[in-house]
């Protein structure tokens, strides 16, 4: 149960994804840097082999409606993950979950949580199915292709103006890998 009102998390919330959008348009485009993480995330498995060259919206409205069960604020950022070996093209990858940041610090035992808190390998594009390859091999080149990785993939909209989100444009995206 959650003890203090949604409400007030709404300032805080917003205050961090500013911020995280300050320095992900620092380095749009300039290849791999690190970074320091704080974050939990609660998580869904995938049922479906979906990918970079899908819209997974179902699959990320299920997350949402686990969260808002959970007393949780779906936030606009979103994400999933998958194991890295070496993709010839965008439908060789297949998430194996989807996931969002936890803003409320007490939630449901139900949800599937993790704390991914630490230091990440990362580069920061405008979402691009045409570009996305080109990024994630500038990330697996610069942290020497190791193996079983897991990368996480993360969007955060710019824009829902006329529904161009839904199709693929005004998201920066992160993809990350734990060092």
């Amino acid at each position: 149960m959650i003890h203090r009102p949604i409400k007030i998390y709404i300032p805080l919330l917003l205050d961090k994804y500013a911020a995280n959008l300050r320095v992900m348009k620092a380095h749009l485009n300039q290849g791999p840097y690190r970074k320091k993480i704080r974050k939990t995330i609660a998580s869904i498995a995938t049922s479906h082999p979906w990918g970079p060259a899908d819209v997974p919206d179902q699959l990320v409205a299920q997350l949402n409606q686990q969260l808002l069960d959970s007393n949780q604020i779906p936030n606009l950022e979103y994400g999933f993950s998958f194991s890295y070996s070496h993709p010839v093209k965008l439908t060789d990858i297949h998430y194996q979950t989807a996931f969002k940041e936890l803003v409320v610090s007490e939630y449901n035992s139900a949800l599937n949580v993790e704390d991914v808190s630490g230091n990440y390998l990362c580069v920061n594009f405008m979402w691009s199915r045409q570009n996305y390859l080109f990024f994630l091999e500038q990330l697996m080149k610069q942290a020497g292709y190791p193996t079983n990785a897991t990368v996480y993939e993360e969007s955060f909209p710019l824009s829902y103006h006329n529904n161009e989100f839904a199709h693929g444009q005004q998201a920066l995206a992160e993809l990350r890998i734990s060092l």
